[in-house]
């Protein structure tokens, strides 16, 4: 006799996988990161920068870690769930990293390289999902 799966155990392998996968943070809600936690900011030199924002989305799988963000290869900030930074750029190109430290060792960073444009808005997301870092451009939040 072939066994069922019980539907206990399916509601339990489906809130285990939502749970392990990131939400967004509607851009409106989500915090400024406390200064304490911001360190270098990029230096600007052009009169009308353009201006990207890194927002740190929600979910429970790494919850309780940090993660750093550094452009350019500086360390800009560490952001917890729900928090974001915004920093200034020269127009050009411009490497945006994310980090998670962890015991394991098991999650590696994630880069993006773009291209920003003078006065221009860039927005990213940045979250966990199982064990790899994603960081992608929103676009719906970007002009």
């Amino acid at each position: 006799m072939k066994s069922r799966p019980s539907i206990v155990s399916m509601l339990f392998v489906a809130c285990f996988a939502a749970g392990c996968g990131t939400s967004p943070t509607p851009l409106h809600e989500a915090r400024e990161v406390p200064p304490a936690r911001v360190f270098e900011r990029p230096v600007v030199k052009s009169t009308n920068p353009a201006k990207v924002t890194i927002v740190r989305d929600q979910g429970l799988h790494g919850a309780e870690h940090v993660f750093t963000i550094l452009v350019n290869g500086r360390q800009v900030a560490e952001l917890r769930q729900g928090e974001k930074v915004i920093v200034s750029a020269d127009p050009g190109t411009v490497f945006i990293e994310a980090r998670m430290f962890n015991i394991t060792g098991r999650v590696p960073p994630v880069q993006v390289e773009t291209n920003v444009q003078e006065g221009k808005t860039y927005t990213y997301r940045v979250g966990l999902d199982e064990l790899t870092l994603r960081l992608l451009r929103d676009l719906s939040a970007s002009n």
